[in-house]
């Protein structure tokens, strides 16, 4: 009898998967929900062992696996310029070539509806999320590669399902709970992070060595794959292997020949590795890569999140480092040291945070990039920076500060990240607001947006501030009548009791009213014939008065 206890793992995961059109397309009148799912187990493994045995078939199997999950240009960015669309795409490409070539591979031992359940639940992982410990979820406009294929936490990942599906004992309680649910991606995410953890817990980031790899033509490359030797691209991308990187270096050999050697999209240069020792104490763990441009530094990547940001505590090893690269020009020096010194301050800011000791008006300034933007080793923002962030009290943070610049720059810095939790109760700063960006007046203290004295003199600078005033203010006749006196527009932000009441239209008079008509969110609840009738009432009057 065959076993079926992993299809029904499958339908437990997966409700509709017995109902779908491929799955019925094998599917007997008599099969079980288990059953149609095995037909279908059965139909592709046949199918990919006949694409395996010849290079042809495993060619148009993958496009086949390309057309349908790699990302379609129409859904990229417009922003993106044609030449990156391609770049994407391609990166998506490889990335999931690498998952169907370890999957696909013959020696394999895996069944094939475990493979199913690898392959589907990593069409869903997205981007990691250090912040929060998890992935985002990935959706067909994700422009990011799919995550690494790392045959050791797959491997890992598939031996937990086999005992789960078999009921055997699994000495893990957040793993247990995890497989319960299915979820091949939040069990990858907690196998990756643990395999990760292990490896850096056991090496000390001061005991590493620098192994540099150098600048090969492809006609060097070349040479030396014809006599059997192993080029400089392969060795790095042979030592990249299996330690959850993140570097594109390590998902692909044409990058890392491309990085080393030049190609269209890189200049090609030397590249430098640091390694920490492994369980053995070997030293093979990558920590730190440094890519050359020629005698410049292209990048430096670590391995601390998904942008590549460095781990904290290397920014002397990677400054060292610096040190030694004659030929760099200053230029390129002060911006990577640039990148070091704010690490550097970034790691003593977290700490400083995981400590609960209070922050400095220094600090305050730094974290919320208001004289300076923080530059990262990484493609995107350190992770620690929101990490930070998210632990802090925005009011406590502003009370620091004791320059008037800083305070300005702060306000400006929250309403454009649209931070909320703040309340201005210094009245003294309104004019300066108002001239930096009207809109932060948003964070104004209740018992200040009732000062008539102070929005009247705000109105002076930006008539739209009236729009922050308490609506209290707004529904004063008298207030208003004297805000139209310095302004006739603030009459659109007036409360639409008063927009509405004729008698005091025809008191405002005719050079504020015109100002309701061509305000397009108020054309009142009045109709414009009506409005336009008390508008040349008014103009009669006048002319009368005159």
């Amino acid at each position: 009898m065959i076993d079926l206890k992993g299809e029904e793992f499958l339908n437990k995961c997966y409700k509709e998967l017995h109902m779908s059109e491929e799955v019925m397309h094998t599917a007997q009148n008599k099969d079980s929900k288990a059953e149609k799912v095995h037909r279908y187990m059965d139909r592709l493994e046949r199918v990919n062992k006949k694409a395996i045995k010849r290079k042809n078939d495993i060619a148009n199997l993958k496009k086949l696996y390309h057309k349908k999950y790699v990302i379609k240009e129409e859904n990229i960015p417009d922003y993106i310029d044609e030449k990156s669309k391609k770049q994407i795409i391609k990166d998506q490409e490889e990335s999931l070539d690498k998952w169907l070539d370890y999957l696909l591979d013959s020696n394999s031992p895996y069944p094939t509806w475990a493979k199913y359940w690898v392959f589907q639940g990593m069409l869903k992982i997205g981007t990691y999320n250090e912040a929060n410990n998890t992935y985002h979820k990935r959706n067909k406009k994700t422009i990011n590669p799919f995550i690494e294929a790392n045959p050791e936490v797959i491997a890992k990942c598939i031996d937990l399902v086999t005992k789960h599906v078999n009921s055997e004992q699994i000495n893990d309680n957040d793993l247990e709970k995890l497989i319960e649910s299915g979820s091949f991606a939040k069990i990858y995410t907690l196998c990756s992070k643990k395999q990760k953890n292990k490896v850096l817990r056991r090496s000390n980031i001061n005991d590493g060595i620098w192994i540099k790899y150098n600048y090969e033509t492809k006609e060097e490359v070349e040479e030396k794959e014809k006599k059997g030797i192993i080029p400089e691209y392969m060795k790095l991308f042979n030592s990249l292997q299996d330690y959850n990187t993140g570097w594109c270096t390590a998902g692909s050999k044409q990058y890392a020949k491309d990085q080393i050697s030049g190609s269209d999209f890189y200049i090609g240069g030397d590249f430098y590795v640091y390694y920490t020792k492994d369980i053995n104490g070997e030293y093979k763990v990558p920590r730190v890569a440094i890519r050359m441009v020629k005698n410049n530094i292209g990048e430096i990547r670590g391995v601390a999140d998904e942008s590549q940001n460095v781990e904290e505590g290397f920014e002397n090893i990677i400054e060292e480092k610096l040190k030694t690269f004659n030929n760099i020009t200053e230029e390129n020096l002060a911006k990577n040291m640039k990148k070091v010194n704010d690490s550097r301050k970034l790691t003593e800011l977290n700490q400083k945070n995981k400590r609960k000791e209070k922050f400095t008006e220094e600090d305050i300034v730094f974290l919320y990039e208001l004289n300076d933007i923080i530059t990262t080793f990484g493609w995107n923002n350190d992770e620690k920076i929101d990490k930070i962030l998210s632990t802090r009290n925005i009011q406590e943070d502003f009370d620091t500060l004791k320059e008037k610049k800083n305070q300005i720059e702060f306000i400006a810095h929250a309403e454009y990240k649209d931070i909320t939790n703040l309340s201005i109760k210094n009245k003294d700063l309104v004019p300066d607001i108002i001239d930096r960006n009207y809109h932060s007046l948003i964070y104004l203290d209740h018992s200040l947006r009732k000062d008539k004295e102070l929005i009247l003199e705000a109105i002076k600078r930006n008539y739209m501030t009236l729009s922050y005033a308490d609506s209290s203010l707004k529904k004063d006749k008298d207030f208003i009548l004297e805000a139209t006196k310095i302004n006739p527009q603030t009459i659109v932000y007036a409360d639409s009791t008063l927009k509405n009441d004729k008698k005091f239209l025809k008191e405002l008079g005719y050079q504020t009213n015109r100002y309701l008509i061509k305000d397009n969110k108020s054309f009142f609840k009045l109709s414009l014939k009506k409005l336009k009738n008390i508008i040349i009432n008014n103009s009669s009057n006048n002319n009368k008065t005159r």
